[in-house]
């Protein structure tokens, strides 16, 4: 069990949760009760600086990660024919 979960377990408000709380608009308790409950999770790097959490879970906004290269943006944005050259297909 993560030292996170146990706090939130024992009542405790962390720097943390209040940060994802006033990041997606609902109160530090909501917060630390998803986390106690294992329904919230707050992605951070402790070792790592100028990262803010995040937090996952039911009752939160949704997070989206993707990644599109350039060939794809290019085929979408301009269509197949269009001739879009990134630097990997030059040879």
């Amino acid at each position: 069990m993560s030292l996170l979960r146990n706090k939130a377990l024992r009542g405790v408000m962390t720097q943390e949760i209040e940060q994802v709380a006033e990041q997606e608009g609902v109160s530090p308790e909501f917060i630390r009760q998803g986390v106690a409950a294992g329904t919230i999770v707050i992605l951070h790097n402790s070792n790592r600086e100028n990262v803010s959490p995040v937090a996952v879970g039911q009752g939160l906004r949704t997070k989206v990660s993707a990644r599109l290269s350039a060939k794809i943006l290019g085929a979408y944005f301009y269509g197949d024919q269009a001739g879009f050259i990134t630097k990997f297909d030059e040879k």
